[in-house]
């Protein structure tokens, strides 16, 4: 009995134990199911999370677009209170058009009846007088005359034989002066006729110097002084070709003349470069990269000697590289700056070596003067100025900016001594001097121009622009664009003080209760003042009289400015104050409320950014700004300032809209000034040269 005891005693246990296995073995599979379950509620909660996501991001579409409908529906309800609006005025309009026709039919009819009278009065006299006129002027009348005074016992008696040969002596010169007016129109056919002869051999590159000569004409077909005001002409339209063909007749009238020699010479040379294909490929070159510090830049002018927006940008990349570990070395170009303040250097050696603010600049041959100069000598003893100073002063790189004759020197240096070149473009000045002359478009030193600044960007190792219009417009032309970098205009927060309202400026001029809008810089066309100045005549006609606009500076516009300000009757609102000193300008910007930049859209002004409405903003100035590409790159519209559409109305609506609320002033005020910081300031913007750089060191 024991033994079956603990028998079924073991078969209990062993039965027990299967149990066990097999709920062990349950357990297992229902942890494997739970853990299954688990991964499968996590991918149920991504998806949900994703769903919600998508969700929100549906949600955030529908409000941008609500917003935007919101936007057009109260957009089309101005639009319609406007049409309302145009529609009244326009009825007003209509019926006192219809009286001022009335009237103005009714005094046409008396003024034609009184204008036959008079003019049939009119013929009379005239004829009268031209039969009394042609008369005198026979020398049959002025004999007689001379006779009959002869025959009275007089002085008249004695001079009668001197009168009589005088009068012979007048008639003899008519017909001298009518020949040589035949034999001028006669030569001024040939000139035209050799003008075109020139055009079309530059165009199939065959000038030189011989032809030149063969289009000498007699000196009788122009007069010296109107062959160099008309040669004066041509240079500035950069018709280079007329230009030579007025030159030659000039020295068949003088052939001595040194002037004429000169201008033959530096006239004959461009048309050489223009002609010249080696300016049309890229040139291959070696280049041996080193290490160092210095940077060698090339520019065309700089601090103290002139104040530009070009020397001021020079100023803040100078001084911010020097701060980053930079060392920057300056040369000027040939002439600078006693070609724009004479006897600002006092000196004959070739290479004078100053220091500014801890920075080396070196002046050389202050006597060269590069309107006296052929281009290609120019460049050349540029060029070796620039590789002397770069040989003693071991440079990584060459930095040249515009325009093409600082890069032409900078970059020859540059293959010669193996030296990595940087071009940088801060515009196109053929394009500036277009919106002055716009005869100069397409003509021949535009077109040297176009060819150079197209070549220099070519074999740059690196091209730096001031705007993304400028690097678009190099793209079209054929540049890589990878080697392209932008570094757009900025200014120097650290100098921006916080401005105080100054009385003086405000009592002086009146400003106090209301709108000041202020412009400080060049007084040019294609700034577009003019419209501006049309704006406040037609708020004026709205009834808004408490706006007073600044204009502080000069230019060759200025006069044409005050003439519409004077034709408008708006003395009292737009003063004109003149160029000021530098270092008045901020109690200038202190007194302004407003700043507005209404530049036409010319290709200048669609590619090339100003530096001025950086300091506005800088200044906590609310900024206005024109709808043209460069303008646009800077004022973001209802972001940092506002935009308008290039009409004189929607410029008038802008204007009102700010002047409505001061709380939108502020905000705009304070907006404009943290997107300057933020985006603008040169102790950032500085690195982007130090990242550019990296690639010309070892």
């Amino acid at each position: 009995m024991g033994d079956d005891y603990i028998i079924d005693k073991m078969k209990d246990y062993f039965e027990v134990k299967d149990e066990n296995l097999k709920l062990k073995e349950y357990i297992m599979n229902l942890e494997n199911e739970i853990e299954d379950f688990s991964y499968r509620i996590i991918n149920k909660n991504n998806e949900i999370i994703e769903i919600h996501e998508k969700e929100l991001e549906i949600k955030e579409k529908y409000n941008i677009e609500h917003s935007k409908m919101k936007e057009i529906y109260n957009l089309n309800k101005e639009l319609k209170e406007s049409v309302n609006f145009y529609k009244e005025q326009s009825a007003t309009h209509k019926s006192y058009r219809k009286k001022y026709l009335d009237e103005l039919a009714k005094n046409k009819r008396e003024f034609k009846i009184q204008d036959k009278e008079l003019k049939r009065y009119i013929a009379n006299y005239e004829r009268r007088n031209k039969e009394l006129l042609e008369l005198k002027r026979t020398i049959r009348y002025k004999l007689g005359d001379a006779i009959i005074l002869g025959l009275r016992p007089s002085k008249h008696t004695i001079l009668l034989p001197y009168k009589i040969i005088k009068l012979f002596s007048q008639g003899l010169k008519k017909v001298v002066k009518r020949n040589k007016r035949n034999n001028r129109q006669m030569k001024s056919t040939i000139y035209d006729d050799n003008t075109k002869v020139i055009e079309n051999n530059i165009h199939k590159n065959k000038v030189n110097s011989v032809e030149m000569k063969s289009y000498d004409v007699d000196k009788t077909s122009i007069n010296y002084n109107e062959g160099r005001e008309l040669y004066k002409e041509l240079k500035q339209k950069g018709k280079l070709s007329e230009s030579i063909g007025v030159l030659n007749q000039l020295r068949s009238i003088r052939p001595n003349a040194k002037f004429i020699e000169r201008e033959l010479e530096i006239n004959k040379d461009k048309l050489d470069l223009l002609k010249d294909i080696k300016y049309t490929k890229k040139i291959e070159r070696n280049i041996r990269k080193k290490q160092g510090n210095k940077a060698l830049h090339v520019l065309n002018t700089t601090l103290p000697y002139l104040k530009n927006g070009y020397s001021i940008r020079a100023n803040y990349i100078l001084k911010n590289q020097k701060e980053i570990g930079i060392d920057p070395i300056v040369i000027t170009r040939p002439g600078f700056p006693n070609d724009f303040k004479e006897q600002s250097i006092n000196n004959d050696e070739k290479i004078i070596k100053e220091n500014h603010d801890g920075i080396v600049y070196y002046r050389c041959l202050p006597k060269l003067f590069m309107r006296h100069t052929k281009l290609s000598t120019y460049v050349d003893e540029y060029k070796d100025i620039i590789c002397e100073i770069a040989q003693k002063e071991k440079p990584f790189a060459i930095h040249a900016a515009s325009n093409y004759v600082n890069g032409m020197a900078a970059f020859e240096a540059a293959k010669k001594l193996q030296l990595p070149f940087i071009y940088e473009i801060r515009g196109f000045w053929e394009l500036t001097t277009v919106s002055r002359i716009p005869d100069f478009k397409n003509s021949q030193e535009y077109n040297l121009a176009h060819k150079m600044e197209t070549f220099l960007a070519h074999n740059a190792d690196q091209v730096i622009v001031i705007s993304e219009g400028l690097k678009k417009e190099l793209i079209n032309r054929g540049i890589d664009k990878e080697k392209i970098t932008i570094v757009p205009n900025g200014v120097d927060i650290s100098e921006i003080k916080e401005l105080s309202y100054d009385n003086d400026i405000a009592n002086k001029y009146d400003l106090k209760d209301k709108l000041i809008i202020g412009y400080i810089g060049s007084i040019v066309k294609y700034e577009g003042l003019q419209n501006l100045i049309e704006a406040i005549a037609k708020l004026r006609k709205d009834g808004v009289y408490n706006i007073k606009f600044l204009v502080v500076g000069d230019g060759n516009y200025k006069s044409e400015l005050e003439k519409m300000v004077k034709l408008y009757g708006l003395e009292s609102q737009i003063i004109f104050t003149g160029r000021i000193p530098h270092e008045e300008v901020n109690r200038y910007y202190s007194v302004f409320d407003l700043c507005i930049f209404p530049r036409l859209s010319e290709e200048v002004t669609e590619i090339v950014t100003p530096l001025k409405p950086l300091e506005a903003m800088a200044c906590g100035k609310v900024v206005i700004g024109s709808n043209v590409g460069a303008i646009k790159e800077i004022i973001k519209d209802n972001v940092n300032g506002v935009i308008f559409d290039n009409t004189i109305a929607d410029l008038c609506e802008k204007i009102k809209y700010i002047m409505s609320d001061e709380e939108t002033m502020l905000q705009f005020k304070n907006k404009g000034k943290k997107w300057v910081i933020e985006n603008r300031d040169w102790n950032k913007l500085v690195h982007i040269y130090e990242d550019v750089y990296k690639y010309m060191k070892i």
